[in-house]
C-alpha cells in the first residue's frame, strides 16, 4: 500500500541485508508521505501488523478501496476532505 502511496521501493535508501530483516522484523517501517490520507495512513498500518490475522484480506482490502473509489468525488465523504485538506 505505501508503495503505491509513495511510488518508491521500500526501503530503496537502505542497503538490503539482514540488518534490514532484522529491523523490519522489530517494526521498522518505511516512512508514510505526510499528504497520504489518514484513512489510507491507517490502512497501510493495519497492513504492516505483526499478526497476519490482524491484517486485512485482499478481499477486504478491495472492498475499502473500492468503498473509498466510490467516494471520492463525494463532498461529504471522509476521503474526499482528506485528499483536499
Amino acid at each position: 500500500m505505501n508503495e503505491l502511496m509513495s511510488e518508491r521501493i521500500p526501503y530503496n535508501d537502505i542497503p538490503h541485508d539482514q540488518f534490514l530483516v532484522v529491523k523490519i522484523c522489530k517494526g521498522f517501517r518505511p516512512k508514510i508521505s505526510e499528504d497520504t490520507p489518514k484513512l489510507i495512513v491507517d490502512l497501510i498500518i493495519k497492513c504492516w501488523d505483526a499478526k497476519a490475522e490482524n491484517r486485512p484480506t485482499t478481499k477486504e482490502l478491495r472492498q475499502i478501496l473500492e468503498k473509498y473509489l466510490d467516494d471520492v468525488d463525494d463532498e461529504g465523504s471522509k476521503i474526499y476532505s482528506q485528499i483536499k485538506e
